[in-house]
């Protein structure tokens, strides 16, 4: 069976287009709400996806549904919008799944959707405002003592299709969960991870905003002056592939903010570390899985972190100014894989800047836009480089469905 007017929905660049071995993309083609291509792509490694089947207690245009249908947009923007969400299905005019015929009775509706991961797909599910409507499902759906839910890990070149996600769903109903078809309350992994790489600024290291914005009142600059000379086009890639130095760099910003002391006060900044990530790479290093960094770094990285106290906090530094090219090459991703001796699919990598992916997608690495410690240990938790939790995963209601 083919769904009857079934199209496609993903992120912008400005949302992360990746997968676990990123978010396996494929050459699927991700449309932002403007119509515009956003990024295509090959993935080599799998994403996650998952089908919602359920039946109505009324159809969709019945005034006792009405408030389910109104929730419908806001909800799918709030999911266009999570941490590591991917792609969903919608109809041919662009709305819910739930408007897809996936079934000849009426009132059985579907979403279909896919993640980076089982955890990210657990915080929308369970931590946003999805949360209220899945706890009023028995107003909308009739109860069932089957599954409805189900998840498997999806690798290709087109993104899963409704009839693939019917067979792994009625998998799950007569085998239980399996590897081939699973839910969220006992997710199975794709693959073994034997080394995570973490970027630097923005997941190790931070730098405090109001800063910049002090030294530019001070030195009499326009708002955004410093970033915006700091990065022009043509000035990191020299410095991160190791063709400037940063002293160099920092008389390049400050010729052209025309203030060399502001360039100066700028570039001495130290940045503050993220204790909380500091304390998951700790846990994953006391597991015997090495860590460590993969950054868009210059000739003074090696100084940087020792003067943030953290260059025996992890096993291994990956400097793109030594290796030749910067993040995202996927010449970058295969240095340092090749550096550790492991496949790409067995070395997992998290950065604050989705594009920052795109290489270690391509290798097939597995991938994370990274938010903050806490979905940073529910990754690694869901690649089993972590322990789960005590008390095990809160499951997933299995009746009832709102999208994705």
């Amino acid at each position: 069976m083919v769904a009857k007017g079934a199209t496609l929905v993903g992120h912008g660049e400005e949302h992360a287009v990746i997968p676990l071995g990123g978010r396996g993309l494929g050459g699927w083609r991700f449309r932002p709400v403007d119509g515009s291509v956003a990024w295509e792509g090959g993935p080599v490694a799998p994403v996650l996806a998952q089908m919602n089947v359920t039946r109505l207690l009324q159809p969709l245009d019945h005034p006792a549904t009405a408030e389910f249908v109104a929730a419908l947009a806001p909800i799918n923007a709030l999911a266009d919008a999570a941490p590591g969400f991917i792609w969903r299905l919608t109809d041919a005019d662009g709305q819910s799944s739930s408007y897809v015929r996936a079934d000849d009775d009426p009132l059985v509706i579907v979403n279909f959707s896919t993640w980076t991961s089982p955890g990210v797909l657990r915080d929308f599910v369970l931590r946003t405002d999805h949360v209220r409507y899945l706890r009023r499902r028995s107003e909308w759906f009739a109860p069932r003592e089957a599954p409805s839910v189900g998840c498997w890990w999806h690798e290709g070149l087109a993104p899963p299709a409704v009839d693939e996600g019917l067979r792994r769903l009625a998998l799950l109903r007569s085998r239980g969960p399996g590897p081939d078809a699973f839910t969220l309350a006992h997710p199975y992994r794709p693959q073994q991870v034997d080394a995570v790489l973490l970027d630097l600024d923005g997941v190790v290291r931070h730098f405090d905003e109001a800063l910049t914005a002090a030294l530019e009142v001070e030195h009499e600059l326009a708002e955004g002056a410093i970033l915006a000379a700091a990065f022009a086009p043509d000035i990191p890639g020299d410095l991160t592939c190791g063709r400037n130095t940063e002293a160099e760099w920092i008389a390049a910003v400050g010729s052209v903010l025309g203030s060399t002391a502001a360039a100066e006060a700028w570039g001495s900044s130290p940045g503050t570390v993220d204790a909380d990530v500091l304390a998951v790479v700790d846990q994953v290093r006391a597991g015997g899985v090495p860590v460590g960094i993969l950054t868009n770094g210059t000739d003074r990285l090696a100084t940087e972190l020792a003067a943030l106290g953290v260059e025996d906090r992890f096993d291994r530094v990956f400097n793109s100014a030594k290796i030749g090219w910067a993040k995202p090459d996927v010449r970058t991703f295969a240095s340092a894989c090749e550096s550790l001796g492991l496949a790409p699919p067995r070395v997992a990598f998290t950065d604050d800047t989705p594009t920052k992916l795109v290489g270690a997608v391509e290798l097939g690495m597995p991938t994370h836009p990274f938010v903050d410690a806490a979905s940073l240990s529910t990754w690694l938790v869901d690649l089993g480089v972590l322990p789960q939790r005590e008390g095990g995963l809160r499951p997933v209601p299995t009746s009832g469905t709102m999208d994705p």
